[in-house]
Formats: structure tokens, sequence, C-alpha cells
């Protein structure tokens, strides 16, 4: 019968690398469109074109902003304590240990941990 064997495996994993492949290309240019419009969208509530880059050194922090022994909180473990704190590139980790909820290593730009005061 033809079109039966190794060669119709083949042209289903050619089929499907192809369609990998336009997926893949239309996420790109999803992606490519949302970027676009993001930023004209900014530039629309700034009253001009789009919003200037910032550098990433002048966000660098200098000194950690937490301490060893400082109460935090964060949204999902609570409140915690902090173990450890240092700079880490453009970033800080932080190590807290959260009651019930063991110690956990975070990057403050996504944990965004507050200070509990």
């Amino acid at each position: 019968m033809p079109g039966v064997g190794p060669r119709s495996g083949r042209d289903v994993v050619a089929q499907r690398r192809a369609a990998v492949q336009q997926a893949i290309e239309r996420r790109r240019a999803l992606e490519a469109s949302k970027q676009a419009s993001g930023e004209r969208r900014r530039g629309a509530e700034n009253g001009r074109g789009a919003a200037p880059a910032t550098s990433a050194a002048s966000e660098r922090p200098t000194a950690p902003d937490f301490t060893a022994g400082e109460t935090v909180r964060h949204t999902i473990f609570g409140e915690g304590t902090v173990i450890s704190s240092r700079l880490v590139e453009a970033d800080e980790e932080v190590v807290v240990a959260f009651a019930g909820r063991g110690v956990k290593k975070m990057l403050q730009s996504i944990a965004r941990l507050e200070h509990v005061r």
C-alpha cells in the first residue's frame, strides 16, 4: 500500500516541524505587534512620541535595601525575616525565612518585598 512505512512517518515529522515553525512565526509577529502598539500607546499618554529608554546603570542600586533581621512582607508568603541580602548585577537577592513556608531566595525586582515597620 503506497504511503505506508518509514516514509509516511517522516512526512508526519516534517508536517509537525512546519506547523511548529509557523506557530513560532505567528508568535513573534504577535509580540512585535503588541510591543509596537504599547510604544504608541505610551507616547499618546505622555503627549509625545515613544517613551525614552532608561539606562539600567542609572537604576542600579548601590547598597542593599534590606538588612538581616528585618521583617518584610510578601504577597504570597506573608511576613518573614530577612536572613541575608546582597546585590546581584542590577538587582537585590534577598533570602527570607517565612513561618510555615520555609526559607526562600528571591530577587527583589520579582518578589516586590515590602518593609514592615
